[in-house]
This record gives C-alpha cells, sequence and structure tokens, in this order.
C-alpha cells in the first residue's frame, strides 16, 4: 500500500508506564482504552497487558480479545445498546450503564448465562453525553442494583470533555464523590471504583488536585500518544512519546503552481466554500492518502519542518513544498506525526498499511 501507519510499541509501553507510575503514587488505576488503534491487536495486548484492565466503546473489538483468551479484564466505555446485552455479559467484564431499564434486563442476561457481570453508573456531570441526570437518582438505582442477583455494582463514574467540551474541576470530581457516598450509605458498604474521568482529568493529576477518593481514570490518548496534554494543556512532559504512531504517504505528483484556485468559487467536496491567501507561485506536493483515511488534515504534523499541509480532498493530501531545504521528488515517502483524531480514522482505514516497527 502507499500508504503506512507505523506504530511503535516501545513508546506506546513508555508512555502507558510514565502514566501508570505516576497514578500508582496517588493510588489510581488505570483502565487502559485502545479505540484510538483498534485495528492492532498488538496495541490492545500491550495496554491490557500493562494495565489490567482494557476498555473499548465497541463491543467487537472485546469479542476477539475474549475469544482470544487474554488475562487482563475488559471493559464496555460506551454505555450498552439494548439489542447486545447477552454480547455484553459475554464479551466483557465490566460496562458503564446509565439506563435502568437496560440495566434490567442486562442482570436477566447474566442470570440466563449464569456469568457475573460487573457495572459502573455513569452521572451527568455537565458533558451532556451518557449519564444518569440528575446524579441523585443514581441512588435509588444502586439500591435496585444491589439486589439483583447477576449484577454487582462496582462503582460511579463520569464523562467530560467528549461532546459538550466541559472539563474536570475539583469542583465536579467532589459533587461526584458526595453522590458516590450517598450511594455508600444507602448500600451500607463502601464503592470499589470512583471513575474521575478521562486523559482530560490528568492536568488536576499533575498539579495534585484530583480529589484523594477519585481512583480510576479511562486513558487512551495520553498512552497512545501523549501529545494533548502537552499542545493542548500546555505542559511540558518530555518523557512522552508523541511519536509513537507516524503517518508514512507516497508523493505521487510535484508540481509548481498557483497558491489561489481560479476561476468561480463554489463548494469543495465537502460542502465547505473554502478561502485561500494568494501568495504567488509555489512548489506543491500531492500525496496518496485522503480525508477518507485521515478526516483532519490540519491534525497532521509534518516530520519534516519545512512544508507546509494546504489541505486535503476524499483522496489527496496537498502539501507547499516551496521551502523544503531536501528535495522532493516523485515516489518519495513523507511522514507525519498525528493528533488523536487523524489516529482512530488512520487505524481504521483498510486502504492505510499498519506496520510494528519495533
Amino acid at each position: 500500500m502507499s500508504a503506512k501507519l507505523l506504530i511503535n510499541l516501545n513508546k506506546i509501553k513508555n508512555n502507558i508506564s510514565f502514566w501508570q507510575n505516576l497514578c500508582q503514587q496517588h493510588n489510581i488505576k488505570l483502565i487502559g482504552v485502545g479505540k484510538g488503534c483498534p485495528a492492532s491487536p498488538k496495541v490492545a495486548r500491550l495496554i491490557g497487558n500493562t494495565t489490567s484492565i482494557y476498555g473499548d466503546s465497541r463491543l467487537n473489538r472485546l469479542r476477539e480479545l475474549k475469544k482470544a483468551g487474554v488475562d487482563f479484564e475488559l471493559s464496555l466505555l460506551r454505555i450498552p445498546s439494548p439489542s447486545e446485552l447477552e454480547a455484553v455479559v459475554k464479551y466483557s467484564d465490566i460496562s458503564f450503564n446509565s439506563q435502568l431499564r437496560v440495566i434490567r434486563k442486562l442482570n436477566q442476561a447474566a442470570i440466563n448465562l449464569n456469568q457475573p457481570h460487573q457495572i459502573i453508573l455513569m452521572l451527568e456531570s455537565g458533558d451532556l453525553r451518557e449519564g444518569i441526570y440528575p446524579p441523585e437518582n443514581s441512588i435509588k438505582i444502586a439500591a435496585e442494583v444491589e439486589n439483583m442477583e447477576g449484577l454487582k455494582l462496582i462503582g460511579v463514574a463520569a464523562n467530560f470533555s467528549c461532546y459538550g467540551g466541559i472539563k474536570p474541576d475539583t469542583n465536579k470530581l467532589n459533587s461526584l464523590i458526595q453522590t458516590a457516598e450517598k450511594i455508600e450509605s444507602r448500600l451500607a458498604r463502601k464503592l470499589e471504583i470512583i471513575s474521575g474521568g478521562a486523559t482530560t482529568s490528568l492536568p488536576l493529576l499533575l498539579e495534585n488536585k484530583l480529589p484523594a477518593r477519585i481512583n480510576q481514570l479511562r486513558l487512551g490518548e495520553a498512552l497512545l500518544l501523549g501529545r494533548d496534554i502537552q499542545d493542548i494543556w500546555g505542559y511540558e512532559l518530555p518523557e512522552l512519546n508523541t511519536d509513537s504512531f507516524l503517518l508514512e504517504a507516497e508523493v505521487i505528483e510535484v508540481a509548481k503552481k498557483p497558491s489561489k484556485p481560479y476561476g468561480e468559487i463554489s463548494v469543495d467536496a465537502f460542502g465547505q466554500r473554502p478561502s485561500f491567501e494568494d501568495r504567488g507561485m509555489r512548489k506543491r506536493a500531492i500525496l496518496a492518502i485522503g480525508r477518507a483515511d485521515f478526516v483532519y488534515p490540519d491534525q497532521l504534523i509534518p516530520c519534516q519542518q519545512d512544508i507546509e499541509v494546504l489541505g486535503a480532498s476524499s483522496d489527496h493530501l496537498i502539501l507547499d513544498i516551496q521551502e523544503s531545504k531536501t528535495p522532493i521528488e516523485l515516489g518519495d515517502r513523507l511522514r507525519f506525526q498525528l493528533y488523536y483524531g487523524p489516529l482512530v480514522h488512520l487505524s481504521q482505514s483498510n486502504d492505510v498499511e499498519k506496520v510494528i516497527i519495533n
């Protein structure tokens, strides 16, 4: 294939070890989330074997791992679909839930299969994705779950930053803890887990502001790339590898052309009306990969600093190479570091070869 996703397992392992060591200092356990690179079983096994719990939002991926007989626990992160409850019990050890009707049917599925299943209740904390709302309703739900034969309630959780962009803070996490403690009072026992979010909760951990009772985080991007915590949140962490995944693609055209398209501007292939700066004649290169593979051209970072990503169509990535100090020719292969968005798509593209490079 003309495009490859290069995967460095040693660098991913280093990232996992960095966060795991930090979390252990604060009595926090990790769910290692592999949905950023679901196409590689080796990545999933590395994450699961290192963190002891592997999480994914898609049941079919957990199914493959369960059938392969992995030694680590499997957690379904997306709340279960009502049509898949028997499979949820079969192929995941833990699931996150917010709907009582689904929980009741999940309990029956666990009883029918004679396979006990652990659940964590998702509470709404402002991001307005999944979660019990208002959170206090979880107390009554927890009390009902406590008497279910097939299920064991092990904790509560909250989601942040995924839909509404709402970041976690100490007030929101303390509210989660307060609800958990009300549940504990009702059940007359401690909950094993209070899960305080994902990668966006790491700034609180780094600043020692994460409330003490938060004892689980669900980390994906931080383990795979470790880029958001540095580029978006502004923390300098040289211990992390941001190049554990690289896109490599082949040059299929090199030409000097006007920098601004000419003619009457309408919309592009995605229904957007683009605008361009006129920079005169510029040397450009086209690579054999496009939005169909990575979706977000602005989140590709050229490893060669003197070239610029201009944009992309479905199947073409267009670069400005006017300032390149190294000659770029037809057939050359250029590499790019990635943000999480392109990684998710590249790892699932059937037109991109996945290559383990260590």
